[in-house]
């Protein structure tokens, strides 16, 4: 959607808030989706859902690429936010249900691949731009999105057995059952540890490239900077939740390596320096999203659909408060901005200390 928002800008000749209304309709689509999931868990099920979030993302591609004008678009978005919401849940709700053992390796390798296509979409978009203009892309990804969309068919048909023993075999939940869950304090603090990173790293990817551009005149480093924290997040991704620690523990490293990182990148007034303690940021980090989906999750078989509805949606209101929040303080000081990354990041190891250490106790009490 960013990369061809400029030209979809342009096209309708959108002015003020109105540039922003796309990303923000796809937001809304989504926190919309996940406030819905608890509601739906038990009601439908998870391989359902999952065909009909690929087929309304697919058509909504399709109805975006063709819109006559901005609002049907903006329309299309909110939907299509719809699916992609429902997707987001039901993929790492179904990975915990049938991995629950060792979901923390099978987490990393999903977001892991998420990460590669955030490598990927930016040039496969650039590519198909040479066909045409934004229209064209769209249409585009519409195909490939169909293409995907018959797989998910195609797989579930095969796994029927499984997916029914293992993943649409969820309890009906009633207000009693969302109350329960939100009264017990380790689901509370995963929670909040969620908000904390995910605001450390959203004010840092929102404002990056910009802050390079301001404070060393280096749009091209900044850039730079943004796809290789990706690259490295994705590696981090694959790798650390194969290490033989406990995840809490591992989280708590990763986020004070990672605040530590970057507070030494911002302190040393050198873009070349921040780009690299950029790249060691993701390293340390990246895994951290995906393991605390983990550990929220998969305490609550038969339940995993709203377990991870409510991280997901903690780290989408996230995403939509931080950027505006770094922005007022953008405007007051650029360095004071970028260190609300690493204070989230070091904030979120005290936390996870706090509960490995208490994981321990209870372990060693046994």
């Amino acid at each position: 959607m960013s990369v061809l928002m400029s030209r979809v800008v342009e096209d309708f000749s959108l002015a003020g808030a109105q540039q922003g209304m796309m990303n923000s309709a796809l937001n809304m689509g989504s926190i919309a989706a996940l406030l819905l999931v608890p509601f739906l868990q038990g009601r439908t099920k998870k391989s359902t859902m999952l065909i009909a979030s690929a087929l309304l993302q697919t058509v909504m591609l399709m109805v975006i690429g063709l819109a006559p004008s901005f609002f049907p678009l903006l329309a299309a978005c909110v939907v299509m936010g719809l699916g992609g919401g429902w997707a987001d849940n039901y993929i790492n709700s179904t990975i915990v249900d049938i991995h629950r053992e060792n979901s923390a390796q099978y987490m990393g390798l999903l977001h892991g691949c998420y990460g590669i296509g955030s490598i990927i979409n930016p040039l496969l978009l650039q590519c198909l731009l040479l066909l045409g203009d934004w229209r064209e892309a769209y249409l585009g990804t519409t195909v490939i999105m169909a293409v995907i969309t018959m797989q998910y068919i195609f797989v579930f048909r095969k796994c029927k057995g499984v997916f029914y023993e293992v993943a649409d075999a969820e309890r009906k939940l009633d207000f009693f059952h969302i109350k329960g869950y939100l009264s017990e304090p380790l689901n509370l603090l995963i929670v909040v540890c969620t908000f904390l990173f995910v605001a450390g790293q959203n004010s840092l990817l929102s404002w990056l490239v910009r802050y390079m551009r301001v404070r060393y005149e280096a749009e091209a480093l900044g850039a730079g900077a943004f796809s290789l924290y990706w690259a490295c997040t994705t590696l981090s991704r694959f790798i650390v939740p194969r290490l033989k620690a406990a995840p809490f523990r591992l989280i708590c490293m990763g986020t004070l390596i990672s605040a530590t990182a970057h507070t030494v990148g911002i302190l040393s007034g050198n873009p070349t320096v921040m780009l690299v303690m950029t790249g060691i940021n993701g390293l340390a980090c990246g895994h951290a999203l995906p393991m605390l989906i983990h550990i929220g999750v998969s305490r609550h078989p038969g339940n995993t659909s709203m377990a991870t509805s409510v991280i997901i949606l903690a780290s989408k209101i996230t995403m939509m408060i931080t950027p505006l929040l770094v922005g007022i303080l953008f405007s007051i000081s650029m360095d004071m901005s970028m260190l609300v990354a690493s204070a989230s990041h070091a904030a979120t190891a005290g936390l996870t200390a706090y509960l490995w250490l208490r994981e321990r106790k209870m372990v060693c009490s046994i």
